[in-house]
């Protein structure tokens, strides 16, 4: 069940499922307000349900027990980075009061982070329709980040700095511009991307 690299990511669909992934890929089941681990993450899911949880309260560790091959089976997991930590703290936000989907949450959001280090953000809006409404992708080349637009038509530019100011994530650009993008998602939600935003290390 090991994921053996330094990836972190955190996934949030409103309509489908939330994601942490560390050391491994904790799902939160929105019919069931608990989270539960996927054993297979590179694969069709197979999750089974965490129990005896506990954080530690510096954030840098979680453990907890499972079910595996009809035996009880302690698993810890433990921070490698900035980012893992504020997620687990997240984590443990969650175990205690509930997440339940908002009207606002329009926003699919992927974040992954290489050892505190942006590789790939892609948030999207999609209305009851499942009409596209708005996009953001910012990709991770030669350990430099860049922001591809696609409409009117295709470009890509240079990213020299991230901030999120109210719900906006603000994009500063090689050649002086800014692109703004809103973020249709719950306080909760956009207050951990601003952490992991606040923390990365690209820019430094």
């Amino acid at each position: 069940m090991k994921i053996d690299d330094n990836y972190t990511v955190f996934e949030y669909n409103p309509k489908y499922k939330m994601r942490i992934t560390t050391n491994e890929e904790l799902r939160y089941n929105f019919q069931m307000n608990e989270f539960e681990i996927n054993q297979n993450p590179f694969g069709e899911e197979q999750t089974k349900p965490i129990f005896n949880v506990e954080v530690s309260l510096d954030f840098n560790k979680i453990s907890f027990s499972i079910i595996y091959k009809k035996k009880i089976k302690s698993i810890v997991l433990t921070n490698r980075n900035k980012v893992d930590t504020i997620l687990y703290k997240f984590f443990n936000d969650v175990m205690k009061n509930k997440l339940i989907i908002g009207k606002d949450d329009l926003d699919n959001i992927i974040i992954i982070i290489n050892n505190d280090l942006i590789d790939r953000i892609d948030i999207y809006k999609e209305n009851n329709k499942c009409e596209l409404l708005d996009s953001l992708c910012i990709v991770q080349k030669d350990n430099e980040l860049f922001i591809e637009k696609y409409y009117p038509v295709f470009s890509i530019h240079k990213i020299v700095d991230i901030k999120i100011f109210n719900n906006s994530i603000i994009i500063y650009r090689e050649d002086g511009k800014t692109d703004n993008y809103h973020i249709d998602s719950q306080d909760r939600i956009i207050n951990l991307i601003k952490k992991l935003i606040e923390n990365i290390e690209n820019f430094i």
